[in-house]
């Protein structure tokens, strides 16, 4: 996964890259149809 798909997911905005893992960001959400949780709760 990481070698393969993680770094096209990256590169089209849709996962990052964080120091606890990995976020989906408000471009996945929207492929997927959801909207994007509240990150400031």
């Amino acid at each position: 996964m990481e070698t393969v798909a993680e770094p096209y997911l990256v590169r089209e905005g849709l996962i990052g890259r964080t120091p606890r893992g990995r976020v989906a960001l408000p471009a996945a959400w929207e492929h997927l149809g959801l909207e994007a949780p509240d990150i400031n709760l």
